[in-house]
């Protein structure tokens, strides 16, 4: 009976480890995904009942357009902090930690006001309803914290805390939201509640979030960073930043750009059953970036260490996790979509029936293919991820202007889900030619080797 040299059993040891903390990041993961789901659902049923069609479609084309202008701090720092975090921590590069978190706050902060500058120069020249143009200008005042919080979030993820790290965002943030819609309700009533005032309870939880974040990061950050002067490596940190924000900004886009392109072909009430659409398909991949969440750095490493077959198992489960919770949400929202709309949202919605089980089941594929864009990421290929969802945004905007005008919320939900499932085949070619790696629910696995 053989045995393990010392080295494969300390690599062994070293393996089950990292699965046993992944597998604690996912399962605290998709709780708190549970709980915002949960809470976002509430808060969307809350709004479309009290605002309408119309009324949730004006709040819904204000937080899509935040959402493309705040790409750079959803997206770009926060992934390279979260990389970056990782690698300066096993190679305890103190100052380079403190010098990224450093020059990272004040980026996003100068940054954030000069788009909240152009966008209220923008939106004040625009022809729009007052209601619109208001309430978009109070959500500008989002950007900064978003973008604060980003930094946060991506060092604490960076620091393997990734379940602690979604608290603010995807615990406190959804719960005091509903929370404050249902005292402003109960005070004033649902005909004092305009999108406008939503949009002003909306900015302030998010306001509360990043405190409650900032808080977390002063206290899990090592004692050592401040021990250490700040050293700055600011033009390969910019490089970084922009390969991810074309990276993550490619997705927003993507997930954004129906509601945009309804708004502009068509009218503010499919924007608004368009969305609530949308917060019903998402919970088919709820749990996916719970799962990214806690894969990324641990994919990071065993690609660095070139633990192939572990990598390899570590990608598999994490896939046929994500599909093993998604099938049986996406059967539902498939087959009794019309029934689900009206119960949770009014008559006004149901006719979104056909775009969300064309959403649902473009999801589900999504995810049945895998975790390639985040593979890519981890091994250094950020360039082959941007090829790839360019390709999508392209195809998906060009999909969009012509569906649109003739199928209104079908043509959205057939562009969104043809240039999804376009970019993820591009980059799942991709991960099999750089990686070597199947990154479907289908890859095979020797359990006893790895």
């Amino acid at each position: 009976m053989s045995s393990l040299s010392p080295d494969a059993s300390k690599k062994t040891e070293i393996f089950a480890n990292l699965k046993q903390r992944f597998l604690q990041a996912v399962g605290g993961s998709i709780l708190l995904k549970i709980f915002a789901a949960l809470a976002k659902l509430a808060a969307t049923i809350a709004l479309t009942k009290t605002l309408g069609a119309e009324g949730f479609g004006i709040f819904a084309y204000a937080l899509s357009l935040i959402a493309i202008t705040a790409i750079p701090f959803r997206q770009g720092l926060p992934n390279l902090v979260t990389r970056n975090f990782a690698v300066y921590l096993s190679r305890e590069k103190w100052s380079a930690m403190r010098g990224l978190l450093l020059r990272g706050n004040q980026l996003v902060l100068g940054l954030s006001f000069l788009i909240i500058f152009i966008s209220t120069v923008i939106a004040l020249f625009i022809d729009t309803s007052q209601i619109s143009r208001y309430t978009f200008l109070v959500a500008l005042a989002i950007i900064p914290w978003i973008a604060l919080s980003g930094i946060r979030r991506g060092a604490l993820v960076g620091l393997h805390r990734p379940v602690l790290a979604q608290i603010p965002e995807q615990l406190i943030q959804p719960a005091l939201f509903i929370t404050l819609i249902g005292i402003f309700l109960l005070l004033k009533g649902p005909s004092e509640f305009t999108p406008l005032v939503a949009m002003t309870l909306h900015v302030m939880t998010v306001f509360i979030e990043f405190l409650v974040g900032y808080i977390l990061l002063v206290r899990y950050l090592p004692k050592q960073i401040r021990r250490f002067k700040a050293t700055f490596e600011t033009s390969g940190w910019l490089r970084g930043a922009v390969a991810f924000t074309l990276i993550g900004g490619m997705g927003t886009i993507n997930a954004e750009i129906g509601i945009i392109m309804l708004g502009i072909f068509n009218n503010i009430e499919d924007v608004g059953v368009y969305k609530g659409v949308i917060v019903l398909g998402v919970l088919v991949t709820f749990i996916l970036q719970a799962m990214n969440t806690a894969l990324l750095p641990l994919v990071a490493k065993l690609y660095t260490e070139g633990d192939h077959a572990r990598l390899q198992q570590m990608v598999t489960l994490a896939c046929r996790l994500v599909v093993l919770f998604g099938l049986p949400v996406a059967f539902i929202l498939i087959f009794f979509g019309d029934y689900c709309l009206h119960l949770l949202y009014g008559d006004e919605f149901v006719r979104g029936a056909t775009a969300l089980a064309i959403l649902s089941l473009g999801l589900l594929l999504n995810a049945a293919i895998g975790p390639v864009g985040l593979l890519l990421n981890a091994a250094g290929f950020e360039m082959d991820t941007i090829k790839g969802k360019s390709i999508g945004v392209v195809l998906n905007v060009l999909l969009c202007a012509l569906f649109i005008p003739t199928w209104g919320l079908e043509g959205a939900a057939w562009a969104s889900t043809c240039s999804l499932l376009t970019w993820n085949i591009i980059l799942f070619v991709l991960v099999k030619r750089r990686l070597n790696l199947h990154p479907t629910i289908f890859g095979k696995v020797n359990f006893k080797q790895a």
